[in-house]
């Protein structure tokens, strides 16, 4: 459901009804899922912030398994924590949406300019995290989230879950999912010593900062019980798009809040997975995508964390990942001169709004999806051939398309993953600096992003 469109006035009424007054004003936001600050006024003359969230709709696979609701009951059950969240209105299952407190605060970690503010900011974020995972599971009341019972289901809940939602959602084969689900499933850690309700996706852009603390920490939908080392994952996942300054110093600093000691192994391990779960979603976003949809932002993070999803295994497998082919040279086509007149014009377009940073998130991120179009125009079909080519030396012959050959790979993978590890490996990384030439204009600076050390 939408604030614009078809349901938006019952929509509105639902927020007006819970709030207690009417809306004054309603501005969208520059974000990959539809939210919307919101600010309400009263009969009194008070005035409340609110922020709605939205479900990301039908199409999006994902919402199968990790839906708003689901964030919803896990919010509701950290009210009164020493984890700071926002404070819930209500959640409505018709309009799919949750209606919360709007917090004061940015999340825009990595633009803080202070160095003496990120650190203080950063370190209350560690401390948040510790207070998270020394919550007593039993004691929280999320009967519906399944409580691991080994050391390996810490890990394989989640592994199942994926696979069960992949092999439901997925219309095109990912062969490096299936690799990546593959090892994680062959190194199950052996070992948690404790179980803690995660966050899931935890790190920089999903927690507000104001006045050098964190004001809140957002974004739920993943939250499960699980190892505390998987969280350290995703703050490894969430670094590389929003740097997080030095991991290794801050999960030094964990672990003396917390007062057990790191296993850097199974961060490692669980970076691996958080990764798949993130190519994973976007993936399955993807694949049914729709004119409302942030369409530059989603190709580029999927582009984006596929490659990294190649380092996570290749560090934690202990290999290296200099497979990279020559670049393929780009060439004009007939067609060429009409995709930059098309960037040209859309980019002169005025905006209805000129203050609006959604619309001017919209327009970028269309000059960005031009620019990719134009660029795969020129390098698409050598690209393409290189794919075949290398399609053909894993499975002995040569696909007659790039669909059918990832399919055989897929099929391959499933059983021959194990005993050809570093030749599957290798070839992932020269197809993951494919894609990444041809989505460069939609990856901006992300193009360059490494998996930071975490050992040092």
């Amino acid at each position: 459901m939408s604030l614009v469109g078809a349901g938006a006035d019952a929509l509105r009424s639902w927020i007006e009804d819970l709030a207690g007054g009417r809306i004054a004003h309603s501005a969208r936001q520059p974000t990959v899922r539809e939210a919307w600050a919101i600010d309400v006024s009263r009969p009194d003359g008070t005035t409340e912030a609110l922020f709605l969230r939205c479900d990301r709709g039908e199409g999006f696979g994902i919402n199968a398994q990790y839906s708003l609701e689901r964030e919803a009951r896990v919010l509701g059950a950290l009210q009164g924590t020493a984890v700071p969240v926002p404070r819930i209105l209500g959640f409505s299952r018709t309009h799919r949406a949750i209606l919360m407190e709007r917090v004061p605060g940015r999340n825009d970690f990595h633009k803080i300019a202070d160095p003496e503010q990120r650190e203080r900011v950063a370190a209350h974020f560690m401390s948040c995290l510790a207070d998270l995972h020394a919550l007593s599971p039993e004691k929280l009341g999320l009967t519906e989230l399944r409580v691991p019972q080994t050391a390996q289901e810490h890990a394989s809940l989640e592994l199942d879950a994926s696979e069960k939602l992949l092999a439901g959602h997925t219309l095109r084969r990912e062969p490096l999912l299936t690799f990546a689900l593959g090892w994680l499933r062959r190194n199950l850690p052996e070992r948690a010593e404790r179980t803690s309700l995660l966050q899931g996706d935890t790190g920089p852009g999903n927690f507000l900062y104001d006045e050098g603390r964190v004001s809140a920490v957002l974004d739920w939908e993943f939250a499960h019980f699980g190892d505390p080392h998987e969280d350290l994952g995703w703050i490894c996942v969430r670094d590389v798009a929003t740097p997080f300054g030095d991991l290794g110093a801050r999960f030094r600093l964990y672990a003396t809040l917390t007062g057990f000691p790191l296993d850097l192994g199974r961060v490692r391990y669980y970076r691996v997975a958080a990764m798949l779960r993130t190519v994973a979603a976007l993936v399955l976003a993807n694949q049914a995508l729709e004119a409302s949809a942030d369409v530059a932002t989603l190709l580029a993070w999927e582009v984006l964390f596929a490659r990294m999803t190649c380092a996570a295994l290749a560090e934690a497998m202990g290999r290296g990942t200099s497979s990279a082919d020559a670049p393929v040279a780009p060439l004009e086509t007939p067609r060429s001169g009409l995709f930059a007149l098309a960037v040209t014009q859309v980019g002169d377009l005025p905006l209805a709004r000129a203050d609006d940073p959604y619309l001017a998130h919209r327009r970028n991120g269309t000059l960005a999806l031009l620019e990719h179009l134009r660029l795969a125009e020129r390098l698409g079909p050598a690209s393409d051939a290189r794919e075949l080519d290398d399609l053909a030396e894993l499975l002995g012959w040569r696909p007659e398309s790039l669909g059918s050959g990832l399919e055989a790979l897929d099929a391959l993978v499933r059983v021959s993953g194990a005993s050809r590890e570093s030749e599957l490996l290798a070839y992932f990384v020269r197809r993951a600096e494919r894609a990444r030439a041809l989505h460069a204009p939609l990856m901006g600076e992300l193009a360059e992003s490494r998996l930071s050390p975490i050992d040092r």
